[in-house]
């Protein structure tokens, strides 16, 4: 048996004393050496800091330091940057609701000060003379005047010492080390015109100088690795701005690590982002990799609540679907170019290179690097000598190389096309390849009966749930557009009348409930056509391992040439690589 539980004993309904209340409400704020460095860098930084300094020990549980070049605190007003509900940065309810700095200053330092040793030295450009001040668990021991200074040195020693509770639950000190130095990397990357330096028991950890732009500033803080790979994000949308980077399909982690979201230039977790961004790659990426973001979502500050967490690491957006459709929609198109894709190179350590990646490069060596082997004789592509007819908008792009091979020598591991221009050999995935023209063909086919309807002979009656009810009525206009015609039938179920012409009999209700489903999640003008055509593509095309005569892998190859994006499938993953002669040379040390 259990031991019996101590009997609980009313008492009397008392106020807390003020200290106390600061360090239950300080738990709120400080959760760790990495909150109290967030909350001093962010006020640095509102203070109109060029450069801050950022010094630990101990992980930050001994001792942190940040020194700044802002404006300063005034000796009037240092006294008061300790007390709670003291700030330079709301005067009224209307502050409060489109904050535009980043936190409050007096409000964090009061919540620091209440569980730690403090020690703030600060002066202003116009004062004779600085003043420091120095708290100890919430009370004030000391104040003076020092020499004239600009800016403010904040001294944080021995952190939650006046709270044991809390100080033993901190992680060890290389786990507090890793939560500092990604929330500095957060601050200096939602700031790249602002230098930082980072030390740890006195040496230097980070140093990077004030930067032009993000890409920069990301190359600086990851020299070598991601800004390789980087892919620019651009998107707007019902007041919604969306802007930063992402990387490639070659350049990914195990984890979530190197994710990073801000909404109105505020470094925050947006609820759900880094599942968007992995649905938006689909199968590009294999399962289990997470790739690089850094996302900047700009939105009306009176559509964005940034109070709903105490510390600010979360927000909450009025047009949640809004925001989903848009990130849906600008990195799958940022993902998927329209040009041949090169062979990359190799990922720097920190990230990987996709496996697809892996398997090419070998397949190259195996047939380039390798032993000789009994290569057939080329096939040409065209025997009649000219070359096959491209759109115009293909051929004519400037910033497009066009995919013209010459003739092919074959298929090797029962997949791959082995096939060279007069400047570039090309590794051509069969499948994938025989899918994007296939894809395209039904797309044109079908495209002409987007939104058209056919009534059925017998219209089909289908049971639900109420509030599945009210999702497909709330979206007939949706439905309508996509070529369904539906009403209510009683309280629990209803009636289908009218479906596409292309859409086969039996997929009506899961086809309403994957284009209700996509509505929700924010996407507009689901293309159900086109999600149609890519199903029956994929179906129709020839597959690994099939046996496929030279004509057929001369027209797969001509026909791929004249299609409006020859280098991707319908789902995403590539249909070739090309390798250029000049980095074959490049291989063999050839001028």
């Amino acid at each position: 048996m259990s031991a019996a539980r101590t009997k609980y004993s009313r008492g009397r309904i008392e106020l807390l004393p003020p200290v106390l209340i600061d360090k239950i409400a300080a738990g709120e704020v400080i959760e760790g050496p990495f909150s109290v460095i967030k909350e001093l860098v962010e006020n640095a930084i509102d203070a109109g800091a060029t450069r801050v300094q950022v010094h630990t020990r101990a992980g930050g549980i001994e001792s942190i330091e940040v020194q700044d070049d802002g404006a300063g605190i005034s000796r009037d007003e240092l006294p008061l940057s300790i007390q709670r509900h003291a700030t330079s940065k709301i005067q009224s309810l209307e502050d409060l609701e489109a904050v535009s700095t980043f936190g409050f200053r007096g409000e964090a330092l009061a919540a620091i000060a209440s569980v730690s040793h403090l020690t703030i030295r600060s002066g202003t450009s116009v004062d004779r003379a600085g003043a420091l001040v120095e708290v100890r668990g919430g009370e004030q021991v000391r104040f003076e005047p020092i020499a004239a200074c600009r800016g403010t040195t904040v001294a944080v020693r021995d952190l939650f010492y006046a709270t044991p509770a809390r100080r033993k639950y901190l992680r060890s000190e290389r786990s507090e080390n890793q939560r500092n130095l990604r929330e500095i990397m957060r601050i200096a990357l939602a700031n790249p015109g602002v230098s930082f330096d980072y030390f740890r028991e006195g040496k230097s950890h980070i140093s990077v100088v004030a930067a032009e732009d993000l890409r920069t500033r990301i190359c600086q803080l990851w020299p070598g690795k991601p800004g390789q790979h980087l892919v620019r994000v651009q998107a707007q949308s019902g007041g919604l701005q969306l802007s930063g980077f992402i990387t490639d399909e070659h350049f990914y982690r195990a984890n979530r690590e190197g994710q990073y979201s801000f909404v109105n230039g505020r470094p925050v977790d947006v609820k759900h982002l880094s599942y968007l961004v992995r649905k938006a790659y689909g199968e590009i990426l294999p399962p289990g990799a997470h790739p690089y973001y850094f996302l900047f979502l700009e939105v009306d500050r009176t559509r964005v609540d940034v109070n709903v967490h105490p510390a600010k690491q979360e927000v909450r957006l009025l047009d949640q679907p809004a925001l989903h459709g848009l990130v849906l929609e600008a990195i799958h198109k940022a993902l998927r170019p329209v040009t041949p894709l090169s062979m990359p190179g190799i990922a720097g350590e920190g990230g990987h290179s996709g496996p697809r990646f892996q398997h090419s490069l070998t397949a190259v060596e195996e047939v380039l690097l390798g032993a000789p082997l009994p290569l057939r004789a080329a096939v040409d592509i065209n025997p009649s000598g000219s070359s096959p007819g491209a759109p115009e908008s293909f051929s004519n792009r400037e910033d497009q190389m066009a995919f013209l091979p010459d003739r092919h020598f074959g298929v090797f591991f029962g997949t791959y096309i082995l096939a060279e221009s007069a400047d570039a050999l090309f590794l051509i995935d069969q499948h994938t390849a025989h899918e994007r023209i296939n894809y395209e063909k039904q797309r044109r086919n079908l495209e002409g009966q987007a939104g058209k309807r056919q009534a059925l002979l017998h219209p089909i009656a289908i049971d639900c749930l109420p509030d599945e009810l009210e999702q497909v009525l709330n979206h007939e206009q949706a439905l309508a557009e996509s070529g369904f015609l539906v009403e209510a039938f009683g309280p629990r179920s209803y009636i289908v009348r009218e479906v596409p012409p292309y859409l086969e009999p039996g997929a009506e209700e899961e086809a309403i409930l994957h284009l209700i489903h996509r509505t929700l999640e924010g996407e507009r003008g689901v293309r159900l056509y086109d999600e149609y055509a890519a199903m029956k593509a994929c179906k129709g095309s020839i597959k690994r391992n099939d046996r496929v005569d030279d004509s057929v892998l001369s027209s797969i190859i001509r026909e791929l040439s004249q299609c409006e994006n020859p280098s991707r499938c319908p789902h995403g993953r590539p249909t070739m690589y090309r390798i250029s002669r000049a980095e074959l040379d490049r291989w063999f040390h050839r001028a």
